[in-house]
């Protein structure tokens, strides 16, 4: 049987360390292992990490492949109304939301929240970071009514778990985000300043959410015509994105922005 403990571990010490070439290896290798010796508990741990490692470097597909393994592998152990299943439908959402599919992606997280739901999890930690993907969604597909919607969810339970800050932050962030796509600037800057208090008073400024709420404010900023602080905040976006991430297909993207808005702060 795998070591998913000593996976863990090892893992754990990669991050930060090693290059993202490395860690892929170490993950593929070890995901041939569990495959070797029929270990199906630890063939679908592996590839969720790995599903969640391909995701945050924008390889759509081999994230997408990963998590529809899962998924087939938990159903063939008869798990499709557990926990465990509820937490592959999210994942392989939150694939289908960084592959722009977002009406696969509310399909999922709404079959994960049934789930949660029957489990009796509907109050709890999950329910609210699962909210919070379910607003994004829409978000994503201009359903401003549905996002709001989710977002109360996320509130509503998240302000009752003390421990949750984290996951407080990322709920102001993403109100922030529709605020933005709603044209409520204003609002959305108070929302980010919470969230960035949080981010730097409480987590240092470690938490992998920060590159989220940095970039919301430099595209506020940019929207203001404050091109100083638009470029102030998308380089911060970078560096985070850089340090938890790597330089993925959103590093790409927000460069490409922080180019633009360089060349109209010197007027070209």
């Amino acid at each position: 049987m795998t070591d998913l403990n000593e996976f863990y571990r090892t893992l754990d010490r990669m991050f930060g360390h090693k290059s993202h070439e490395e860690i892929e290896s170490y993950m593929v290798i070890n995901l041939a292992d569990a495959k070797n010796i029929g270990d199906l508990n630890a063939e679908i741990a592996i590839r969720n990490e790995l599903g969640g490692f391909y995701r945050a470097a924008g390889n759509i597909k081999n994230a997408k492949d990963n998590y529809d393994i899962v998924l087939n592998l938990l159903e063939r152990m008869g798990m499709e109304n557990t926990e465990n299943y509820s937490a592959a439908l999210i994942n392989a959402g939150n694939v289908c939301i960084v592959g722009n599919d977002y009406d696969n992606a509310i399909k999922m997280f709404l079959k994960a929240k049934n789930i949660l739901e029957r489990l009796g999890f509907d109050k709890g930690y999950k329910m609210a970071a699962l909210s919070n993907n379910i607003s994004a969604a829409y978000r994503a597909k201009s359903d401003f009514k549905n996002a709001e919607k989710a977002l109360e969810v996320a509130f509503d339970i998240i302000k009752n778990i003390p421990e949750a800050r984290g996951e407080l932050a990322v709920t102001y962030v993403n109100l922030a985000q529709l605020q933005i796509k709603q044209g409520k600037l204003d609002e959305a800057k108070e929302n980010l300043s919470i969230a960035v208090s949080i981010f730097e008073t409480e987590f240092q400024g470690k938490d992998v959410h920060y590159s989220q709420a940095a970039a919301a404010l430099g595209e506020i900023y940019y929207y203001e015509g404050n091109y100083s602080l638009s470029k102030e905040w998308y380089k911060k976006a970078l560096q985070f994105i850089k340090r938890d991430f790597g330089e993925n297909i959103n590093y790409k993207n927000i460069k490409e922005i922080l180019l633009q808005v360089e060349r109209l702060e010197a007027g070209k």
